[in-house]
C-alpha cells in the first residue's frame, strides 16, 4: 500500500471545505488511489509530474498530486473549477519546495 503525504496547503484547503459529500468523495479516491497503487478516476496530467484529479461534484472540484516512485502520493493542493489556474501554480510550488526539501 502507498504512504499518503498531505502538504500544509492540502490539508488547509482540505479542512476548511465544507460540502461533506464532496470530502467523502475526495477521501475515497485516495484510498482508491492508495490501495491501487495508480491513478484512479477522471485525472489529467498538468506537467511536472503533477496530476489533476478531478471531481463532477459541487464547483467542480479538483485535487493536485503526485506519485513518487510506487510507494508515495503526496496531495499538494486542491480547489475547485473556478480557482484551477491559481490552484495549479500552487501546486507547481508546492512540489518544488518538497523536493528540495525530501529529494536530496
Amino acid at each position: 500500500m502507498m504512504r499518503v503525504v498531505q502538504a500544509r496547503s492540502y490539508r488547509r484547503w482540505f479542512e476548511k471545505l465544507s460540502d461533506r459529500r464532496a470530502k467523502r468523495a475526495i477521501a475515497a479516491r485516495i484510498r482508491r488511489i492508495q490501495s491501487q497503487g495508480a491513478i484512479a478516476g477522471d485525472w489529467k496530467p498538468i506537467g511536472s509530474g503533477i496530476v489533476e484529479l478531478r471531481f463532477d461534484i459541487g464547483p467542480g472540484y479538483r485535487v493536485y498530486v503526485v506519485l513518487t516512485g510506487s510507494a508515495l502520493i503526496v496531495l499538494l493542493a486542491g480547489g475547485d473549477k473556478s480557482t484551477q489556474q491559481r490552484d495549479i501554480a500552487k501546486a507547481k510550488r508546492v512540489l518544488e519546495d518538497w523536493r528540495m526539501l525530501n529529494e536530496n
